[in-house]
């Protein structure tokens, strides 16, 4: 929207006696938009360029990603749509054996209707092909958890994804390497690791023998494919897990103390015999219009102290836990 259209805007505003900042007007249409809320905005006068706002409006809904295209909802739809499936293939074995032990044959075009039936139940819009529905009842798979050769290592998986959820939770996020390590060790010794190692010979995945029985990075990328919508890595951040212990009032005030010793030594401030109120402007006034506590402390010359307040990521080292792109594992969401 043009400059000339919010001027035009805070102007009407004005005239009902509603007074508002161009940004703070701006932050508003935006959020107006984001949740498609229709503004609407009368201006006195018939000379105002209001035409471009509501061109505005719609260049940026339309440039905007669609609403319901998140990750979360293409989670669901999939879930929604592998229900309708499996619906579908269980109807459809069940019609097969009873047309076998009365010696029949299906009703010409019986799954397409049925397709079309559970689609409407279901709410699905994709394509289901028929052919998939056969192959699916003819392999006697009728509900695949995922494409192509399962993982050997399905049970131990779950055991996995649970133990990088509570481990994140417990702020001892586990890192990728530490996640692999771990699965070797869970399944060290065990069957799983014989499973392991036949599917690797199986498919020719290992280049020395050392490795086989043991799982790697190509392993890690397909774990976290099949569950990326339990789990994620990202970077590492610090958490002042012992902030409230030690914000109390009496180390805020041993604090302030060593400053003022401090300043005292550095002879830019004096120790004053009789502590007093002052104002916002270091001014002595009396206890109902004073800011703060009593100042015992008073700043002689000020043009050489260097005070610094607020020092934000350049010194503070709360999220400085990113070391050399290392990436821990969490729960999604967190």
């Amino acid at each position: 929207m043009e400059k000339s259209a919010y001027t035009a805007i805070i102007d009407a505003l004005s005239e009902c006696g509603i007074k508002i900042s161009r940004d703070a007007l701006y932050k508003r249409v935006e959020r107006e938009i984001r949740n498609l809320i229709p503004i609407e905005v009368s201006v006195n006068g018939t000379n105002s360029d209001l035409s471009t706002f509501t061109q505005h409006v719609e260049s940026l809904i339309s440039s905007r990603r669609p609403k319901g295209s998140t990750s979360n909802k293409n989670q669901k739809d999939k879930i929604t749509y592998d229900n309708c499936i499996k619906s579908i293939c269980e109807d459809y074995a069940a019609r097969l054996d009873a047309n076998r032990t009365f010696k029949r044959h299906c009703k010409r075009n019986f799954l397409s209707s049925l397709i079309e039936e559970k689609k409407a139940e279901y709410n699905v819009t994709n394509n289901i092909p028929t052919k998939t529905i056969q192959m699916r009842v003819w392999r006697e798979n009728i509900n695949p958890k995922h494409c192509g050769t399962n993982s050997p290592l399905e049970q131990a998986e779950e055991e996995l994804v649970a133990i990088c959820i509570q481990m994140g939770k417990m702020q001892q996020a586990l890192s990728v390497m530490e996640g692999i390590e771990l699965m070797n060790s869970l399944i060290a010794g065990t069957y799983l690791q014989n499973n392991v190692a036949r599917f690797q010979v199986e498919w020719k995945l290992c280049q020395d023998n050392s490795s086989y029985g043991k799982v790697g990075l190509g392993w890690w990328r397909g774990f976290l494919q099949r569950n990326g919508h339990r789990i994620v890595t990202q970077r590492g951040e610090k958490f002042a897990i012992d902030w409230s212990d030690w914000t109390t009032l009496d180390n805020i005030s041993q604090m302030y103390d060593i400053i003022y010793d401090e300043m005292i030594e550095a002879k830019i401030a004096e120790k004053s015999n009789k502590p007093c109120f002052m104002n916002e402007k270091g001014k002595v006034v009396e206890e109902c219009d004073c800011f703060g506590q009593k100042v015992d402390t008073i700043l002689t010359h000020p043009e050489y102290c260097l005070f610094a307040n607020e020092t934000g990521c350049n010194m503070s080292m709360k999220k400085d836990g990113n070391v050399a792109g290392t990436r821990y594992i969490t729960e999604k969401g967190t």
